[in-house]
């Protein structure tokens, strides 16, 4: 099964850590990942054997953030060059 960014965790420690410790590229790569599970869990869901649609919230709002972070460090690498 797919562990969502979130689980056990502290919503505020995952972004402190996937902002640090990843590039946008990677966050993007997450994204992607994160996109496939959540197609996963979609047909779960139809299928009836999903048994906590929660995940799919959840789901939803890490692929959100991913990109978001990936969005924020892409911004920040357009600045570095213009000032330069």
């Amino acid at each position: 099964g797919a562990a969502t960014l979130g689980a056990g965790q502290g919503t505020e420690n995952v972004i402190a850590g996937m902002r640090s410790e990843l590039s946008a590229d990677e966050l993007i790569a997450r994204a992607k990942e994160l996109e496939q599970s959540l197609f996963e869990l979609k047909t779960k869901h139809v299928t009836g054997v999903l048994d906590s649609t929660a995940a799919l919230s959840q789901m939803r709002r890490d692929v959100a953030r991913c990109l978001t972070l990936a969005r924020e460090k892409q911004g920040q690498a357009a600045q570095a060059g213009k000032k330069e």
